[in-house]
């Protein structure tokens, strides 16, 4: 490792790359990259993980960067790595330990060498040369700075509040949105919110907060 990047800014660190770097962030770091116009080398290895990589920011940087490799990874949440691919819009290609099959509507990644199995949280399709198609979420996850939160656990956990009898949580416009029933109805709907607000923030850490 020539460069451990201690901040998450692509302006502090990029500077310090070399050509022949391997380049490794996840899909907000490389959409920061192309946002903030910052300038990398002519040549370098660029890994994508942890999320779906927007394909405007993958073919911004493969035509700034024509000699340099930007591959995408599927799969990093579940096992660090499913598949891969190098160009836009491509199917992923997978890799050759694993082994994918279909169960009661939910997909199997099955290590070829260990037999352990791991359910997916993806609809997919497989075509004839066993490559993948990513065809959206199938549970209620989401991907906020790089971390996945499940809307539906989350308001779970919402509702164990004691003055709350029903929430719900959307994602929309890049945010997490809260929808809050109290039991009853607080005197000062101000001061409530505060106090939910130190609640939430003792009880669930660091999920974004709502908007």
């Amino acid at each position: 490792l020539r460069l451990n990047v201690a901040h998450p800014l692509p302006s502090s660190w990029a500077p310090q790359l070399c050509d022949n770097d391997m380049i490794v962030a996840t899909p907000d770091v490389w959409s920061m990259i192309v946002e903030q116009k910052i300038t990398l080398p002519g040549k370098f290895v660029g890994i994508s993980s942890t999320a779906p990589l927007p394909a405007s920011t993958a073919t911004a940087i493969r035509q700034q960067y024509p000699q340099a490799l930007l591959a995408e990874i599927y799969g990093s949440s579940e096992t660090a790595g499913l598949g891969w691919r190098t160009q836009d819009n491509a199917a992923f290609s997978m890799l050759p330990y694993w082994s994918l099959a279909e169960a009661d509507g939910r997909w199997l990644a099955t290590d070829r060498d260990t037999g352990k199995q791991f359910q997916l949280s993806d609809r997919l399709r497989l075509d004839a040369e066993g490559r993948v198609t990513l065809l959206g979420r199938a549970d209620s996850v989401v991907q906020i700075n790089g971390n996945n939160v499940n809307l539906e656990q989350l308001a779970a956990l919402l509702e164990s509040h004691p003055e709350l009898a029903e929430a719900r949580v959307i994602f929309r416009d890049g945010a997490l949105h809260y929808f809050l029933v109290p039991r009853i109805w607080p005197a000062s709907l101000r001061d409530w919110c505060l106090q939910f607000s130190s609640w939430l923030d003792a009880t669930a850490g660091n999920v974004p907060a709502p908007r």
